[in-house]
């Protein structure tokens, strides 16, 4: 089966954010420094904001690299299979995790509320797309055992 074209697309949109979130780390020291600057004029905030983004970025790669991983089986015709599950489940646990993190960062400065919504939601989301999943591949594991 020939994998569709959004799913190679998909499957590059994530490795191409995965290298630019790598390269971005490098200058997270500058972007905090402007962004405490801009916000306080002074550079109060900068470390804390840097800590924060640091500890947004891990869960962010992990993720990332997890979706890669969940595009690669589905582009290798491994579709409905329990796991990619476990992936989806753990992508949800990372989105999840993500807008926990943003929250405490948002205690340093308000902006970051807004991440954090964003990815409470996304991640509600995505948890329901995971169940409606899961009963996708219980459905095709009863069906193949079907006369």
């Amino acid at each position: 089966m020939k994998p569709s074209k959004s799913i190679i697309v998909s499957l590059w949109f994530v490795r191409i954010l995965l290298l630019l979130l790598v390269v971005g780390a490098f200058f997270v020291p500058l972007i905090s420094k402007s962004y405490s600057m801009l916000a306080t004029n002074s550079d109060v905030i900068t470390f804390p904001i840097s800590i924060g983004i640091y500890a947004l970025a891990l869960p962010m790669v992990a993720t990332m690299g997890i979706l890669n991983a969940l595009l690669t089986n589905i582009k290798n015709g491994n579709t409905f299979v329990k796991k990619n599950i476990t992936y989806f489940t753990l992508v949800c646990i990372g989105v999840l995790l993500m807008g926990v993190i943003s929250f405490f960062v948002s205690l340093v400065s308000w902006v970051f509320s807004f991440f954090s919504l964003a990815f409470l939601f996304s991640g509600i989301i995505l948890l329901v797309l995971r169940n409606v999943y899961s009963h996708a591949v219980d459905i095709k594991e009863e069906n193949d055992f079907t006369i």
